[in-house]
């Protein structure tokens, strides 16, 4: 598992608020570590160690150990189906962010889940209370329910929600079922069929397995009352400090001095219990993440552990209670349990059982065939829609691999005029915004913290936002906004595109018609790719009789 920026900010953050970052040193004062001693934080919660002379266990290797788990893992895979009813709870503690407290909080689930080769069907009953904490005063409670229903025959995925007469069909092989309610899989991910049902991706049982850095650590630990071996990975990672990290951190800025380096050595451990078939009983990772002036080390900052195995078929053996726990602060623990009420393999289903219509008058995202439309639109409607969908991937084909085409810009912010041409050996992305777009500002503190120094830090892609054609009063404000908002990569202003719809003419090129949206190109100059949203009954695309270079889009 690979720690994101926003995971390692968070935790940073939560640090100097529980109080834990307070030896670092005031802001303006230096805390590299060869002017002072790194202050440290270690909250380590280790495994219980049984000796070896303590526990009589068959004396295995890497290799052999391995390849038991992986049997118990393939096991799974030989259930022709499977039917699992459980509970999903999920419990939050109070947390204190700076001033801001954010309540606890308990939310509770009923799933049902039928598996039967490629196909299954997911249903859902969802029923969640909150318990709002003011100093265990003040409590109060909601409820709310959520039915929702997915199937699939391998191929398409169908989701259905009632509640709000919206529906989605997806391609299992490029999208995820994202939801609030983590499922099964989520906790036993070797589970056949449901892959695109999952939320995390952990535990990450089958990288550890086939990583060659993977170790069986020379001690035993005790899970469940059963003694149980221990396979363990590292890995380590060196990134740079964004700004935000070094302001949560109170280091000093200096603009001429290269950037600070963020180092992370991630651990991850499985606990192997040899009376279940081999069968993984405990999950866990951790981080030991080195700053100027700080380390920290955090074990388990994530783990599952897995209890109340039964068996469920020949040598398959389901845990029944799984319980998932996030340890970044004592204030700040998050866990999620699972406790199963039924799981039955190899049942028979009636195929009609995995087939889902839409009732007329659905709202359906179809990202299979990149468009949205509404059940019960015609034949010729949803062709329409098709066919536009269509003539949009090919007109970016023929862009592709070609040179990128170029900028007309009316007036340029941050910088002197950039030429696409002049840019080879660099990536660059092309952002398309709009300060009256409330999408394109919230994300705008984020893209400057991410690309506010693009134009000196060339290790990255040089990142360029195109604004539509505006002057007079409307350029005066945007000069504003890049002034409050602290905005420091270029701004490019389109040229005006008077006699076509498009907001300018590079916004006409590259064929934008929403925003925010962003173009990349390549170290060679050429078009890679655009964001592209699904196609709908009000898209531009639908009003062009043809797509080339050369056609014009005439307004109704």
């Amino acid at each position: 598992m690979r720690l994101t920026f926003r995971q390692v900010s968070a935790f940073l953050i939560l640090l100097g608020s529980a109080g834990l970052a307070s030896s670092v040193p005031e802001r303006g004062v230096s805390t590299d570590s060869n002017l002072s001693a790194p202050r440290e934080f270690i909250h380590v919660d280790e495994w219980p160690v049984a000796k070896p002379e303590d526990a009589p266990m068959p004396e295995l290797d890497k290799a052999q150990l391995i390849a038991e788990v992986q049997k118990f893992v393939n096991k799974y895979h030989t259930l022709s189906s499977w039917e699992a009813k459980y509970k999903v709870a999920f419990l939050q503690s109070l947390q204190e962010q700076g001033s801001e407290t954010i309540p606890g909080f308990i939310s509770s689930s009923q799933v049902h889940t039928v598996s039967s080769g490629p196909k299954w069907l997911y249903q859902t009953r969802k029923e969640t209370k909150w318990l709002n904490q003011d100093q265990n005063e003040n409590k109060s409670a909601m409820e709310s329910v959520h039915h929702e229903k997915v199937s699939s025959d391998g191929k398409v995925v169908r989701i259905i929600s009632p509640d709000f007469n919206q529906g989605k069909v997806k391609n299992p092989g490029q999208h995820r079922v994202s939801g609030n309610t983590p499922t099964l899989v989520n906790f036993l991910p070797y589970l056949r069929a449901e892959s695109c049902l999952t939320i995390k991706d952990f535990p990450e049982v089958l990288e550890i397995l086939n990583d060659p850095d993977t170790k069986l650590l020379p001690w035993y630990t005790r899970i469940n009352g059963h003694t149980c071996y221990v396979l363990e990975r590292t890995t380590k990672q060196e990134k740079p400090i964004l700004r935000a990290s070094q302001q949560a951190m109170n280091l000093k800025k200096d603009s001429n001095s290269p950037p600070k380096i963020r180092v992370d050595t991630t651990r991850t451990r499985l606990a192997i219990d040899q009376e279940l078939d081999f069968a993984i009983v405990r999950w866990a990772l951790g981080i030991h993440t080195e700053l100027p002036g700080l380390r920290f080390t955090t074990f388990p900052l994530e783990e599952i552990i897995y209890g109340d195995f039964r068996q469920v078929a020949d040598g398959i053996n389901i845990p029944w209670k799984m319980t998932y726990t996030s340890n970044m602060t004592k204030k700040a623990d998050k866990q999620t349990q699972v406790e199963l009420e039924e799981f039955a393999v190899d049942r028979q289903y009636d195929p009609g059982l995995f087939e889902l219509d839409f009732p007329d008058g659905y709202k359906i995202m179809d990202t299979t065939r990149a468009i949205n439309y509404t059940e019960g639109d015609s034949k010729e409607q949803i062709d329409a829609l098709v066919a536009a969908a269509r003539r949009r991937d090919e007109f970016y084909d023929s862009l592709r691999n070609k040179e990128a085409p170029a900028l007309e810009a009316s007036q340029w912010f941050n910088t002197d005029p950039i030429s696409l041409s002049e840019q080879k050996g660099r990536a660059v992305i092309l952002h398309f915004w709009a300060i009256d777009c409330a999408p394109c500002m919230h994300e705008m503190p984020l893209l400057v913290e991410k690309y506010g120094q693009t134009l000196k830090d060339t290790s990255g892609p040089l990142f360029i936002s195109i604004h539509p054609f505006v002057d007079g009063e409307y350029l005066k404000q945007l000069e504003n906004v890049i002034e409050k908002k602290g905005i420091t990569f270029p701004v490019m202003v389109d040229s005006s595109e008077k006699e076509r719809v498009f907001w300018g003419k590079t916004f006409n090129k590259y064929r934008v018609f929403g925003i925010p949206t962003e173009a990349k190109i390549d170290e060679n100059g050429h078009f890679l790719e655009i964001d592209k949203g699904a196609i709908a009954s009000g898209s531009w695309w639908l009003k062009e009789s043809e797509i080339n270079n050369s056609v014009s889009i005439k307004e109704n």
